[in-house]
């Protein structure tokens, strides 16, 4: 569909008809331009039963003449504070919030991107445009023709609009081969790993090991989310993200969704059987994804665990055909160290004409200056 064509908007406000959706999404991702495993049915649907709470489930399907599915806007609409002047309603991407989603965008069938969009705007600048005061897309890639083709059509259409928020993922191009990695990595950090490997082998055997079998799921979760919360217990009084009931309720269940299709990766590093670090981590399409790490702090810190674990789960992704690893969100200092490049996230805010919209627009452009005057 290289032409602008005519679409009608139907709408999904309710968690069976979301649920049935579940075969017609696949296909819709299959055969878009984008691979982002946090645009999956299954990732955004779990997310849905765990984090709408009382929001209002409000995804748009884009349809065409004959009746067929060609794009989705996978939104909510969220009743949010800004005491204590206002609540605003927002429209927001499912996802966006409580799981560490990444490259969230509206998904279009190759090709129908334009089209798709066009639509989208439409519905939200005119027949919805008594329903919502701004729309929040979180977590966008900068390289999405999605930001500058709702901004230009916001623009055109009156409406303001600007980027409130950023963020970025590190990532790895992989070679095609461990042995090229290998000679491919800085001197100083092979030298580095190899110290690390040598002091870990004097206290003992060292192991890695990964899930299997779907009766390890549970219990690989369990213990990585162990070591993931001995990791933040020393920065935080209440621990990871681990700590969270509806983070854990939620990770239950996508772990099992995600090993059925054989994307879930539990990988660990063991000393004399012991788990000392784990990587919780997904393999999708072309692309492993580096979801959370976690180590115990109090057991062979000096051995850098962690460290060794993931310079071995790179390995392995080169030998399993990935072509990328996906550090995800945060330019932390460790992921730093690996990274070829960053992939930058952009938080696009559209805002409607309403004076609660102009309340917020206000608040959002007086942070934007307090910033600039604090630098």
């Amino acid at each position: 569909m290289n032409e602008l064509q005519p679409l009608r908007v139907r709408v999904i406000d309710n968690l069976p008809a979301f649920h049935a959706l579940a075969d017609a999404w696949r296909a819709i991702h299959a055969s878009s331009d984008t691979d982002s495993l946090f645009l999956t049915w299954e990732w955004l649907y779990h997310w849905t039963t765990q984090y709408l709470g009382e929001d209002q489930l409000w995804i748009l399907l884009l349809m065409d003449s004959d009746h067929r599915l060609r794009g989705i806007a996978p939104f909510c609409v969220r009743r949010t504070g800004c005491r204590p002047l206002a609540t605003y309603r927002e429209v927001a991407f499912l996802g966006s919030h409580g799981v560490g989603s990444a490259y969230l965008d509206v998904l279009a069938a190759r090709g129908d991107k334009p089209s798709v969009l066009a639509c989208v705007c439409d519905y939200l600048l005119l027949q919805a445009s008594k329903e919502w005061d701004i729309v929040t897309l979180a977590r966008l890639p900068a390289e999405s023709v999605t930001l500058d083709l709702l901004q230009a059509r916001f623009d055109a259409a009156g409406k303001a609009a600007a980027l409130v928020d950023h963020t970025c993922c590190p990532t790895m191009d992989l070679p095609a081969s461990v042995e090229a990695y290998r000679q491919g990595m800085r001197p100083s950090l092979r030298r580095t790993l190899q110290r690390k490997r040598h002091y870990l082998e004097q206290q003992g055997t060292v192991t890695y090991r990964r899930t299997s079998s779907g009766d390890d799921v549970a219990a690989a979760l369990e213990t990585f989310s162990a070591l993931h919360q001995k990791r933040w217990a020393t920065r935080s009084h209440q621990g990871g993200a681990f700590w969270d009931g509806r983070f854990r309720t939620f990770h239950a269940e996508i772990t099992r969704r995600f090993h059925a299709q054989g994307w879930l990766d539990f990988s660990f590093l063991c000393l004399n059987g012991r788990p000392l670090a784990g990587v919780y981590g997904y393999r999708h399409k072309h692309t492993y994804y580096y979801y959370l790490p976690g180590f115990d702090p109090e057991q062979a810190a000096k051995g850098s665990p962690g460290m060794l674990l993931l310079s071995h789960r790179i390995e392995q992704a080169i030998e399993e055909g990935c072509r990328r690893f996906d550090l995800l969100q945060g330019p932390a200092g460790y992921k730093m160290t690996w990274a070829q490049r960053s992939t930058r996230c952009l938080s696009l805010r559209l805002y409607n004409r309403t004076w609660r919209a102009l309340i917020l627009h206000l608040l959002d452009s007086t942070r934007l200056g307090a910033k600039i005057l604090l630098r």
